[in-house]
């Protein structure tokens, strides 16, 4: 009854020794500046090690104006990369494959965690979630939300 979920599996050209999928969790063992710490290799580590085949780290912040401060991984900056590289590296040893959940806070974000920043959303109004008011996008924002997802999706090691 079970047998398909121990068999491998492929996405895309992605080989995937088995097909469990650990969904995305924010766990906050990040630094306040979104630096990946031991403890967080240690955890992904240990759900590869126990037979997880994909890995879904989550959330990822790609804005390197609005960095989320209270524990988010980060991957807006050149700086991210060691501790990324580290994550990435304890994972696959075990024999499991990672995606990042790639995110942006827009409507989210609160200025106190994320630099004094206004959030940004489609139109203005007020956010329920983050008790603040919106700023609306400008097509210049939303050209740079873009790049900084390219930026963060782009390959910077192998």
């Amino acid at each position: 009854m079970y047998e398909p979920l121990l068999q491998p599996g492929k996405i895309g050209k992605l080989e995937l020794k088995n097909r469990f999928v650990m969904t995305p969790a924010n766990l906050s063992y990040c630094t306040e500046d979104g630096m990946i710490t031991p403890r967080l290799v240690e955890f992904y580590r240990q759900r590869a090690a126990g037979g997880t085949g994909l890995i879904v780290v989550g959330a990822v912040g790609v804005d390197p104006k609005r960095i989320n401060t209270v524990g988010v991984m980060q991957l807006s900056s050149d700086a991210n990369m060691p501790g990324m590289k580290n994550l990435v590296d304890g994972i696959h040893a075990e024999g499991g494959k990672v995606f990042p959940q790639l995110w942006h806070p827009g409507a989210y974000a609160t200025p106190i965690a994320y630099n004094d920043e206004i959030p940004v959303a489609p139109s203005e109004f007020f956010c329920n979630f983050s008790r603040t008011k919106t700023r609306a996008l400008t097509i210049e924002d939303i050209e740079e939300i873009i790049q900084d997802f390219a930026d963060a999706a782009r390959p910077k090691f192998r």
